[in-house]
């Protein structure tokens, strides 16, 4: 069978936001606080400054604009031990990733290739191919790695929620496999990816599914019936050598998950913030997908994080003026860090609530649906992040 290496692709939509001329304010609500997260830092006079996030706001802003939102602060985060920090890319050592996946012999060509950088512009890398169809990408922007089996993982396997295939919750996201035990097994990987030069310590697991052998055969056989795949391009048979654990894992500094992209992209958050991707069997890495990743070094200067309220501001004043066809609804704020590039692959990191605000719309048939736009706004000035908006 003769497949690409290529992912469903992510099903993406035009985020837009229709404003008509005429402002009206409504009076507004108090502010409705459930339970806090009370952080504490220093002030610019060395006094303890303490603020308390919300975990959630409700509150009414305008006739086009209201929070029913979330707020999220990772609990890896200590406010007290936030610092100024500077970050470049990875340049990965192509031959130690030959060498860990075993880029050898007659049977594997070797080329130079180039793939996207950060910015849009090119950067050149190794690209191995072998016969069989196992490969390998080595550049600043794209490590890739992915053997045989990886077609038929894609295609049993769909993580992309807007595929009439999605399937991924219907694997375990707690069970042991036969051949190693979560726990273990991450701990295994750990080793590797700092072999292949990447620093396990900044590395957290997002989600992680058990794909067991019984379910991917299942899924198989219902895509087979749907008519997407044919006979010839099932897999002969499954069994627990195929198995292995999916993980989708992103970078932190300072306890903070990292935010790689332009935040107005309309597809998925979370896959933003994915660092890397990998599926690891009893055979080892048996797939391998990361973008850019991140080498952080953290100053002795403190910054000091601003209340919501006033992060609430910049959100007010850019969008409670405006009346529109359909109201905005704030669903969301994270606390997260993003590389802010400064010069050629030098990159300041700032504290940034990246705000998740729905658009209601309405289809042809009635039905209403959310789509979303996001705001990042820099939690130490409180100013928008226009360079994070691409």
């Amino acid at each position: 069978m003769k497949m690409k290496w290529k992912k469903i692709a992510k099903t993406t939509g035009a985020v837009f936001i229709c404003a008509v001329a005429v402002g009206i304010l409504w009076s507004r609500t108090h502010m409705e606080y459930e339970e806090t997260q009370t952080v504490s830092g220093s002030g610019q006079d060395g006094q303890a400054v303490t603020v308390s996030f919300p975990e959630s706001v409700q509150e009414t802003i305008s006739v086009g604009l209201s929070y029913d939102a979330e707020i999220i602060v990772s609990e890896d985060f200590n406010p007290d031990e936030l610092y100024k920090s500077s970050a470049v890319l990875i340049t990965p050592d192509a031959g130690i990733w030959e060498n860990f996946f075993s880029v050898e012999g007659d049977a594997w060509e070797i080329s130079e290739g180039e793939f996207a950088a950060r910015d849009g512009s090119l950067t050149s890398g190794v690209v191995c191919q072998r016969t069989n169809e196992d490969v390998l990408y080595v550049s600043q922007a794209t490590l890739f790695s992915a053997h045989e089996i990886m077609p038929y993982i894609f295609i049993t396997f769909d993580c992309n929620l807007y595929s009439p295939t999605f399937n991924m919750n219907l694997f375990s996201q707690e069970s042991d496999l036969a051949f190693c035990s979560r726990e273990d097994n991450w701990k295994e990987l750990q080793k590797s990816l700092e072999v292949l030069g990447l620093n396990a310590q900044d590395l957290c697991i997002m989600s992680e599914y058990s794909l067991d052998a019984e379910t991917l055969a299942g899924q198989e056989e219902l895509i087979a019936e749907w008519g997407n795949i044919s006979e010839e391009e099932k897999k002969t048979s499954w069994s627990e050598a195929d198995e292995g654990y999916y993980y989708f894992i992103e970078q932190e500094t300072q306890g903070l998950p990292v935010y790689k992209d332009a935040v107005l992209q309309p597809i998925l958050i979370d896959e933003e913030r994915t660092a890397i991707e990998i599926y690891a069997s009893a055979s080892g890495i048996s797939y391998l997908s990361a973008r850019y990743l991140f080498e952080f070094q953290t100053t002795d200067e403190k910054m000091t994080l601003l209340p919501i309220e006033t992060i609430m501001k910049t959100i007010n004043s850019k969008y409670e003026d405006a009346v529109l066809q359909e109201p905005l609804i704030v669903r969301k704020l994270e606390l997260m860090a993003y590389p802010l590039e400064t010069a050629e692959n030098e990159y300041t990191v700032i504290p940034v609530w990246v705000c998740t605000i729905a658009r209601q719309c309405v289809d042809n048939n009635g039905n209403s649906y959310d789509q979303n736009i996001y705001l990042p706004v820099n939690a130490v000035t409180g100013e928008e992040v226009f360079e994070m908006e691409g």
